[in-house]
């Protein structure tokens, strides 16, 4: 697993702010990615 695919997994905010500031630092990093995404979606024929 990447480092994008953890980022979410074990994080429990302590409120609703520190979860949309980890929703839209997660989106930024994959949003980066999107050359891999493109890859991703195109390997799994869809």
């Amino acid at each position: 697993m990447s480092l994008e695919e953890n980022y979410m997994a074990n994080f429990c905010p302590e409120n609703l702010s520190q979860l949309i500031q980890r929703t839209k630092s997660t989106l930024g990093i994959l949003k980066s990615n999107t050359i891999s995404f493109d890859s991703y979606w195109r390997q799994a024929g869809i």
